[in-house]
């Protein structure tokens, strides 16, 4: 059994107010998407942690946490490797 203590949920709580603060910086929709998505599966994972025979719940809650930041990861990747939308947008020269 998982206890949850005050100074938990404090932590947990400086991290979500943490990634709304984050949630405004420039990124993909999909990105944003992600972030909110993890944030809701992490206020389960607190909401479940107290419940007696919940162990195979809070490891699926686990993995989805850990595929939606797997998916955050690949799409910070594809995001660092696009063109600048400048670049895309300049003129070709006249040959």
């Amino acid at each position: 059994m998982i206890v949850v203590t005050t100074q938990a949920k404090k932590v947990w709580l400086n991290r979500v107010n943490q990634r709304r603060v984050m949630s405004v910086e420039m990124g993909s929709t999909t990105c944003l998407h992600l972030i909110e998505s993890k944030s809701h599966i992490e206020a389960a994972m607190v909401g479940v942690a107290h419940l007696e025979d919940a162990e195979s719940l809070r490891h699926q809650l686990r993995c989805i946490h850990r595929q939606l930041e797997g998916m955050h990861e690949m799409e910070r990747i594809h995001a660092a490797t696009r063109r600048p939308v400048v670049e895309v947008l300049k003129p070709r020269p006249i040959r």
